[in-house]
């Protein structure tokens, strides 16, 4: 593959993965705040408490299965070997997923098990127990169901962003999350919002996408490797070799610890214990850390949850495209960097280029949406979720202040990609466990004293700390991605946009609605920046719109994609 034919499917990559996880999130967002609206902050707090343990069970089943897709699909797709000239695996594709797949449903059977005896079993034979688990033993079965579902979804998606076929991907989430919604609209008209209806009808929706999602990325792996007259073979003949692997797992346990001794298991087992550490730094255990000071129907939890989502849609909504795409992309730059005899070893410049300029379209996208959300923050909150949770918008805007540090100054989650893919994956591990560590510690007397604010004080900063000391690591092993004078001048343009549009709102529309006040506040704010990006000249603002111009028109040479 040529470097413009490789930059143009990055690019098409990244855009149709950005649109996937946009569509996703966001209509789970409109599904989280109709809920939120609906209960109240009191009784919303168990659907908030239930997400709060079911994400990390998830997580806990992929046991580096995720991260082995983003890293190696690609080249196993293509030759299966390492820069060395070893083989990555000596498996064809086909084989390749279906070990991966098979090992990922063990660990999930696993895990649905340890939660059936802990939160089903237990009860039963403690009564005492009950009450500590609250509602989380009527939610129970759906949390299994949850689980399974999202094992298969997750195992699907990761495979299909690590081939960069995230086209089928989005397909099948807006299938699924449009169906979310239409039962939520159900439930609306039929008055029945309850956290018990929504759990269930979040499960059903996972397990649908987790069908669609496994036939998509069937369909699309044997045409990759047969010829066109092979390819509609039927379903049955993969379900039993699924069958087939999960017997030798389940009936030979050595075959477990010889499959997890393997190079790509070993290399996805660390990278999972960060993302396990990285979740630390998140805020599902600053929700069961308040649920156990404050009880189940904490006010404190449904405020944190409010500013929490509205903090990260802020920085998905610009920067989702990058999420996963960018580890099969980076992982294919560095392959290319190893495998090329005129780049020193250890060197990687391809890499190097591709950070500066993710990093400048951070820069560029996030913060005029992060000025334009500290300026808007109550009228927001206000709109979306009601009254009741105007108490979110001092920890929203905290929240946004270090948002804004971590990826203009620092560059967020970009290094610990750039870490993972040059093969230094425990020393991000040792990183992350360190700061993990500190943040449940401190966050300890922060709840205790300072509730919601103090979670997100606690973790936001440990987050903004371990980005830090990643970037300094990164930095010394690929070389800097820090442009001083485009952060500086993207961040004037930004706060003098969303101040001029703050201060015409207030001055010339107080009376209108709130929808028509952040609608006219937005088309200020952004138009503003836009033209000010334009007089100004700024070329890393540039570099974005030519991006956005490729993904329509994908026939167009993307020379600057192909040298970032």
């Amino acid at each position: 593959m040529s470097t413009s034919e490789f930059a143009r499917q990055a690019t098409r990559g990244f855009a149709w993965n950005h649109i996937y996880r946009i569509v996703d999130y966001g209509l789970w967002n409109v599904f989280m705040a109709v809920i939120a609206r609906q209960l109240g902050p009191t009784v919303a707090a168990p659907f908030v408490y239930y997400m709060a343990i079911a994400m990390p069970l998830a997580l806990i089943g992929t046991l580096g299965v995720d991260g082995v897709l983003l890293r190696f699909l690609a080249r196993v797709s293509h030759d299966g070997r390492d820069s060395d000239g070893k083989d990555l695996t000596a498996l064809p594709l086909e084989q390749f997923l279906t070990r991966l797949f098979s090992f990922r449903l063990v660990v999930t059977l696993i895990v649905v098990a340890l939660v059936f005896v802990l939160l089903v079993l237990m009860p039963m034979i403690i009564p005492s127990t009950a009450a500590a688990i609250g509602s989380l033993g009527a939610l129970a079965p759906f949390l299994m169901v949850f689980l399974a579902g999202q094992a298969m979804t997750s195992f699907a998606t990761f495979a299909l962003i690590g081939l960069l076929r995230v086209q089928e991907v989005f397909v099948a989430s807006l299938i699924s999350r449009s169906l979310l919604i239409i039962g939520l609209v159900i439930m609306l008209f039929t008055h029945s919002v309850d956290v018990w209806n929504a759990v269930a009808i979040h499960s059903a929706s996972v397990l649908l996408n987790a069908v669609l999602l496994l036939y998509s990325l069937n369909r699309i792996v044997r045409s990759m490797r047969q010829a066109p007259e092979q390819e509609r073979r039927k379903l049955i003949k993969p379900i039993l070799e699924v069958l087939r692997e999960l017997r030798a797992f389940v009936f030979k346990p050595t075959a477990i610890k010889f499959f997890l001794l393997t190079p790509v298991m070993l290399y996805g087992i660390t990278t999972w214990g960060s993302d396990l550490l990285s979740s630390v730094l998140g805020r599902q255990p600053d929700i069961v850390m308040m649920r156990i000071f404050f009880g189940e129907h904490s006010k404190e939890i449904g405020y944190y949850q409010v500013a929490c989502q509205v903090l990260l849609m802020t920085e998905y909504i610009c920067l989702f495209g990058l999420s996963g795409a960018i580890v099969s992309v980076f992982s294919s730059l560095v392959h290319k960097d190893e495998n090329d005899p005129s780049i020193a070893k250890g060197k990687y410049p391809s890499l190097a280029r591709a950070r500066r300029e993710v990093m400048s379209f951070q820069v560029v996208v996030i913060l005029p949406l992060c000025t334009f959300m500290f300026a808007f923050a109550p009228r927001l909150i206000l709109l979306v979720f009601g009254k009741e949770y105007i108490e979110s918008e001092s920890i929203l805007r905290w929240g946004l202040l270090i948002l804004a540090a971590n990826i203009a100054l620092v560059g967020g989650g970009v290094h610990i990609t750039s870490l993972v893919t040059i093969g230094k994956e425990r020393m991000v591990f040792r990183y992350r466990l360190f700061w993990g560590a500190t943040n449940l510690i401190v966050n300890y007397f922060l709840i205790l004293h300072y509730g919601a604010l103090g979670a997100l004080f606690g973790t936001q900063l440990a987050n903004l700390a371990a980005c830090v000391t990643e970037s300094i690591k990164a930095r010394s092993l690929i070389g800097s991605a820090f442009d001083a004078r485009n952060t500086l001048a993207v961040a004037s343009i930004a706060t003098v946009s969303a101040a001029f549009a703050y201060y015409l709102i207030d001055l010339l529309t107080p009376s209108l609605a709130l929808f028509w006040q952040l609608a006219f506040g937005s088309i200020l704010s952004i138009g503003s920046c836009l033209l000010l990006y334009y007089v100004f000249r700024l070329r890393s603002a540039r570099g974005v719109f030519d991006r956005g111009v490729g993904f329509l028109s994908p026939a167009r040479n993307l020379t600057t994609a192909a040298n970032p």
